[in-house]
């Protein structure tokens, strides 16, 4: 029975910068197998910018796939006011951060400094959005901007990842995202497999057979309660099954 194994990027399967070559000829292997291998992440990128292996890049927290022929779709995006969102992150953060947005029409920036400048008004501009991204200089920041937004603007799911922190419709997450993907391919739940690191893979890892990497998040470990010590690892378990 053909199996789906998702997997978290940053801190999961790249590691210090690097995919091990171990992981690397695991997903080979996997894929040869018949079985599909996609990375589920935050970022933007599409699959060849990975530079691994994969059958799909479920990116923007779930919200977008790019599948390995580069055919792309989305779910759907959020109407709320990203003007209001972005004050609330202006109240806590340094105009020189970056406000991030990822669109169903592209990707843009914007500079903190700017949008305070001209009173957010270049946010009118894009009628939706499918993710928001921003980096702060610490956790703790970015846990004030996160309590923030949840009290002050409707209809978002904020997710923070130390210290970033993504924004989506508030129905979205990555187990939506893989869920979908799974059922364009025809797999059923019970041969779905999710391994991640921080406390924004946990939809994901509890929805669907979650292993936290070893390294991961203490709260999330015990949320879970599986461990792996890396992707090869878990592919490892899974191919003997």
């Amino acid at each position: 029975m053909k199996k789906l194994l998702a997997s978290d990027y940053d801190n999961t399967l790249k590691n210090q910068g690097v995919v091990s070559k171990e992981d690397m000829k695991a997903i080979e292997k996997w894929r040869e197998n018949g079985n599909l291998f996609v990375v589920v992440t935050g970022r933007f990128e599409k699959p060849e910018e990975l530079l691994i292996p994969i059958d799909a890049c479920i990116c923007c927290s779930g919200n977008k796939v790019v599948l390995d022929d580069r055919n792309e779709y989305v779910y759907f995006g959020s109407n709320a006011e990203l003007a209001g969102l972005a004050k609330e992150c202006v109240k806590h953060e340094s105009t020189d951060n970056v406000f991030n947005i990822c669109t169903p029409n592209g990707n843009f920036r914007f500079g903190f400094a700017d949008l305070v400048k001209n009173d957010f008004s270049q946010l009118g501009d894009i009628p939706e959005f499918l993710q928001v991204s921003l980096l702060f200089d610490n956790d703790v920041d970015c846990e004030k901007v996160c309590e923030s937004i949840r009290e002050n603007v409707d209809g978002l799911n904020v997710l923070q990842n130390g210290r970033c922190v993504d924004v989506l419709p508030q129905k979205m997450n990555k187990a939506v995202g893989i869920r979908d993907f799974a059922d364009k391919r025809g797999i059923e739940e019970k041969n779905i497999i999710t391994v991640g690191d921080a406390m924004n893979d946990y939809d994901m890892l509890k929805s669907y057979n979650g292993y936290v990497i070893e390294h991961g998040h203490p709260e999330l470990i015990r949320a879970i309660g599986q461990t792996t010590k890396s992707v090869a690892r878990l592919i490892s378990v899974y191919n003997k099954k």
